[in-house]
């Protein structure tokens, strides 16, 4: 799988680059069940470090699109076509979904006041984008081996809306199956362009927990 990111995988257009300076932004990417809102949320606990989470602005994000510059982001999704997509569809469309979301998360860093760093943690954050518009800022990503991601992907507070969305399936056990076999290497490719970008990933496991890795995220992020 092969996208360029810094161009819309569905329309071309380039990405647009944000117009007011940026804070001093400290990223923690990656996959699924990687400890980046757990561990994020309590880093900036203990620092007093502002935290801007990717997640929590979703909503608002889909209130702003625009159908002609986010067709992702503005599209109506019937879940049991999408569910059946193909592995490479599914990839596309998530590239596109990083794409729209990226451009409003810089917007919205654009916005906040530019004295001390922000903890900015999310799974939308692509590798090239950090690398292209904030190429002095620390990143970190943080992942989960196959089994600690299968174990932990559902019921979790970014993950509990899918459960709708599967019900209208026709068999929504096999339907989560199906997900989490497209997901995977979703979760792989990310890893494999962070490391190419040259940024150090982490990775969670079912006999480990993110708070062994505190004290790395602290330094490589120089929190």
């Amino acid at each position: 799988m092969h996208v360029d990111s810094l161009k819309h995988p569905l329309t071309g257009r380039p990405f647009t680059l944000p117009v007011r300076p940026l804070p001093d932004i400290r990223w923690i990417a990656g996959g699924s069940c990687g400890g980046k809102t757990v561990s994020s949320r309590h880093i900036s606990k203990t620092t007093g470090i502002p935290l801007y989470g990717c997640d929590e602005n979703r909503q608002l994000h889909y209130e702003r699109a625009d159908p002609e510059l986010h067709p992702v982001l503005s599209r109506k999704i019937v879940w049991a076509d999408f569910f059946a997509s193909t592995e490479e569809e599914i990839f596309i469309f998530w590239e596109a979904l990083c794409f729209e979301r990226m451009e409003m998360i810089f917007e919205d860093l654009s916005l906040l006041p530019l004295k001390g760093p922000v903890i900015v943690e999310g799974v939308y954050a692509v590798p090239e984008m950090i690398r292209t518009v904030t190429p002095d800022a620390p990143a970190l990503f943080l992942f989960a081996d196959e089994e600690f991601l299968r174990s932990c992907y559902y019921g979790r507070e970014s993950t509990i809306w899918m459960e709708d969305a599967f019900a209208v399936c026709d068999n929504p056990e096999k339907t989560k199956e199906e997900w989490m076999r497209k997901w995977l290497p979703i979760d792989a490719d990310r890893r494999k362009r962070a490391l190419a970008c040259g940024y150090s990933c982490l990775e969670a496991k079912s006999t480990t927990g993110w708070k062994i890795y505190e004290k790395s995220i602290q330094r490589i992020l120089s929190l």
